[in-house]
This record gives structure tokens, C-alpha cells and sequence, in this order.
């Protein structure tokens, strides 16, 4: 799955796509409503192609992450946001078994569905 210009900003919620940067920041635009704003060069902006999910032998980048969910399940996940912490974890095992639950928080996967939905969309 490439990954490449889409971007996560802290401090605001879903995708992004990076559309040209400008005098003050970077204009971006939202994937999943196609609005445009400009990102402050004081806000931390993330390529989704540079996060990676961290495994008992190393980070396995979000890209192969998403590779792998969308092999096991497509765009029918057994899983909601709303999923207990049991749930969430059989899941990631399912997915990707050879991750770290120690350092992968219930946050972390949550994000993980989100971001994944989003992108399928």
C-alpha cells in the first residue's frame, strides 16, 4: 500500500494528504472530506510511510501492516473502535503475530483501525 504524501498532524484528527507547501506551513487536504487548510510549521506533521508497529525483532512499517490486514480480512474488519481490549489484541495477533503487546497500546491499535478504514475508503 503506498503511503507516500499522506500525513498525520498532531493535534488533528484523520489523513492527510500533503498538497504543496507554502509560506507559512504546508497546505494539506483532508482524505476522507477532500478539505484544504495550511499546516503551521509549529504543528508536527508525520508521513504515515515513516510510522511502523513495533514487533518482538523489530518495527514492521504501516505500510506492511496495512498489506497484511487487507490480505487476512479486506475492508471487513472484525473489530470497532469500540471492541474490548481482549478483542483488539486476538485481532493484532491475527494480523500480525509477531507483535510487541508490551510497547503496542490499545491506543495504538485503535488508531491502526482507524487509519486503516480511512485509507480503504
Amino acid at each position: 500500500m503506498d503511503l507516500k504524501d499522506l500525513v498525520v498532524i498532531t493535534g488533528m484528527s484523520g489523513i492527510y494528504k500533503i498538497i504543496k507547501p507554502s509560506g507559512t506551513g504546508v497546505l494539506v487536504e483532508n482524505i476522507a472530506d477532500q478539505k484544504r487548510t495550511v499546516v503551521p510549521q509549529t504543528k508536527s506533521i508525520s508521513k504515515l510511510e515513516d510510522i511502523g508497529l513495533y514487533t518482538q525483532t523489530d518495527t514492521m512499517p504501516l505500510g506492511e501492516v496495512f498489506e497484511k490486514i487487507k490480505e487476512k480480512f479486506s475492508q471487513e474488519l472484525p473489530v470497532t473502535l469500540k471492541s474490548d481490549d481482549s478483542e483488539l489484541r486476538f485481532f493484532m495477533e491475527t494480523v500480525i503475530p509477531e507483535y510487541d503487546p508490551e510497547r503496542v497500546y490499545i491506543s495504538n491499535i485503535k488508531k491502526l483501525i482507524t487509519w486503516y478504514l480511512l485509507i480503504q475508503q
